[in-house]
């Protein structure tokens, strides 16, 4: 198995500095990388130590600038690291028009060479990936909009046709059935050969610990094994994380949304 720090310095080099995903805007700065993808932005990297307030606060305000003319600065997001520097960082965002997203997303990764036996397989539970179609797309929405009710489910799914419009092989959509009904959503990022990240997971609550979560993983995780990956990641919440852990992933970073809402 490979150590954890070496997959955490792989991560930050490949997923956060060197983001390859066909379709999108990649610019790379001296101390950031921007991020336009689907119409949303990022700040997907940045190496802010032993600036001077002053300095902080200029690199700040030219960040905010440059994505507002890239068109996205009502969509743009600051994604703040827990090894990111410096430790003032979240403060000097706040005071720029940033709203954090608490709590941090844990930054959990799955070596793939160490595949636990309860992620194998997917037998006795009906996984399918489904294409980015007006039918599919519809469920993944009505799915997102009874898991999380106060986020945004439309927007999401926009995104997410968008993503795979640009590029049809970056992004995999799968679905969790019930006796032939849609009851859980994930989907399968590809951002470099290394690393696959693994977003969405949701799970109706009736349909909830029958291992449905567990066999969309696997299905996953087999996907990303056929195409030559050898991690998984996800931004996991608290809950996600209590689940996942168990079954072989491990924590590298910590990860907190910092939405910019304007002065």
């Amino acid at each position: 198995m490979t150590a954890l720090s070496e997959i955490a310095a792989l991560y930050e080099l490949r997923v956060r500095r060197e983001p390859t995903y066909p379709g999108s805007l990649v610019e790379k700065g001296e101390r950031t990388v921007r991020l336009v993808q689907g119409g949303r932005g990022w700040l997907n990297w940045s190496d802010l130590g032993g600036l001077g307030e002053k300095a902080l606060d200029g690199l700040i305000e030219a960040e905010i600038a440059r994505f507002r003319e890239l068109g996205c600065a009502e969509d743009f997001e600051w994604k703040l690291f827990g090894r990111d520097r410096p430790d003032t960082l979240r403060d000097r965002l706040v005071d720029h028009g940033f709203e954090p997203q608490d709590p941090a997303d844990a930054i959990l990764v799955l070596d793939l060479s160490d595949l636990p036996a309860d992620l194998r397989s997917t037998k006795g539970r009906e996984v399918r990936r489904v294409p980015a179609d007006e039918a599919s797309l519809a469920e993944i929405g009505r799915i997102m909009e009874t898991v999380w009710p106060e986020k945004e489910a439309a927007d999401t799914v926009e995104f997410i046709r968008e993503t795979v419009e640009a590029d049809p092989r970056g992004t995999s959509l799968w679905l969790g059935y019930a006796d032939g009904v849609p009851v859980a959503e994930g989907r399968i990022e590809f951002a470099c050969r290394e690393f696959a990240g693994l977003w969405g997971g949701a799970v109706l609550p009736a349909f909830r610990n029958r291992g449905i979560y567990t066999a969309l993983v696997a299905a996953r995780a087999a996907e990303a094994l056929e195409r030559g990956c050898r991690f998984l990641t996800i931004d996991a919440s608290p809950m996600s994380r209590a689940v996942l852990e168990k079954r072989g992933f491990r924590l590298i970073d910590t990860a907190l949304e910092c939405r910019y809402r304007g002065n």
